[in-house]
């Protein structure tokens, strides 16, 4: 029986799949933030123009 080494460099499948299923969770966790960012800089800027 051969027993071949194996020097191979790069990430496998599962760690790829992990890292972006790390990723996907904290986006979704982060987008929602963002959009109530937005939303006060709409109110914001709504009310500077208001004042002017």
């Amino acid at each position: 029986m051969h027993e071949t080494l194996r020097n191979e460099k790069g990430f496998t499948l599962v760690e790829l799949l992990v890292v972006i299923g790390i990723i996907g969770i904290l986006a979704m966790m982060l987008l929602p933030q963002f959009g109530g960012m937005r939303d006060r800089a709409r109110i914001a800027s709504c009310q500077s123009n208001l004042k002017n």
